[in-house]
């Protein structure tokens, strides 16, 4: 815990991505609703593409405006707000069925981070997750409503591969206008004290590309490793892409880090930065004696011959979309 009167207000930044999908079903968002009270939401939808992308957007949107509406202050138990903002949630999808009968059996999942000054809660329902990163560790701060998690827990181990690659994707809560509840932190107290350099990292599953990993310590290294808050957000976003992740990727990051990187790590970013622009030379180098010499034999054979193109790259994602299911 720090000094409520020396605290700067922390950085937040939000950001999703369509990721090897065809569509975007995840919303997301980290706002100041008011003064000295901080959001952070991130909602994964499922129930096909429509459904699913409907029920992420109308939950972030209800959250944000019950949250905006109440008058919070040092004295008021946080814990309270945020569960009634989870039955929000879950009375805004049944409102929307009831509207509109078709859209019936789409849902969402659903990890909120509410802050006011030095203080705050968690809460979940899914299997999107908050995170709670330093420079020195990271800490996994909700648990997983999943058929995979559950499997866990009842101590099963054979088979774990086939069972994440299979099960991996289905959810066993979710807000889909029904009766789940939300998993509250923290249990043990009424709320975390916030430390200088805490990262609160919210994020959808589609971050995690391993879920069967008890480490997260790539999350400390890149934050280690980036300049600003923004920085660090699109850096995991694209670590999580680049190990396989073929789901959309959200990340809503609220911090109290300075981002001041270690003299080391400026370093190797200097010099990674000077490998590039001397490999980027060399390929110009060669690319342009490539062309010359094209020339020259093109003319030699046939002074008519033109120049054509030499580099010709197609890039495309080919990918498989598989909805998430919902046991209910």
């Amino acid at each position: 815990m720090f000094n409520t009167q020396d605290m700067a207000k922390p950085i937040l930044v939000y950001n999703s991505i369509c990721g090897r999908r065809n569509s975007n079903q995840d919303y997301c968002t980290a706002v100041e609703v008011s003064n000295d009270t901080f959001l952070s939401v991130v909602a994964d939808g499922v129930g096909g593409n429509k459904g699913g992308e409907i029920a992420s957007t109308l939950v972030v949107k209800r959250v944000v405006e019950f949250i905006n509406m109440l008058p919070i202050d040092p004295k008021t138990d946080l814990k309270l707000i945020l569960n009634e903002a989870f039955l929000q949630a879950q009375l805004v999808i049944k409102e929307k069925i009831k509207e509109e009968p078709e859209l019936n059996g789409m849902g969402t999942t659903l990890v909120c981070l509410l802050i006011h000054k030095d203080r705050c809660v968690w809460g979940n329902i899914g299997d999107s997750r908050l995170y709670i990163v330093t420079r020195s560790k990271c800490d996994l701060v909700t648990k997983d409503h999943s058929y995979l998690n559950q499997f866990i827990e009842q101590g099963n181990t054979e088979n774990i591969q086939q069972i994440a690659k299979r099960y991996g994707h289905i959810i066993t809560k979710v807000v889909n206008g029904g009766k789940d509840q939300p998993d509250i932190y923290p249990r043990e107290v009424d709320y975390y004290e916030i430390r200088q350099g805490d990262t609160f990292v919210s994020c959808s599953d589609g971050l995690i590309s391993d879920k069967l990993s008890i480490s997260h310590g790539w999350l400390s290294e890149i934050l280690c490793s980036s300049a600003n808050l923004i920085e660090f957000v699109e850096s995991i976003i694209d670590y999580a892409y680049q190990n396989g992740s073929m789901d959309n990727i959200s990340v809503s990051a609220i911090s109290y880090n300075k981002f001041q990187a270690h003299p080391l790590v400026e370093e190797n970013r200097h010099l990674s930065n000077q490998k590039m622009r001397i490999k980027r030379f060399l390929i110009f180098i060669i690319i342009l004696l490539l062309v010359i010499i094209s020339f020259v034999v093109g003319n030699l054979v046939n002074p008519q011959i033109e120049i054509r193109k030499f580099f010709d790259t197609d890039y495309k994602i080919d990918s498989k979309q598989n909805d998430t299911l919902v046991i209910e």
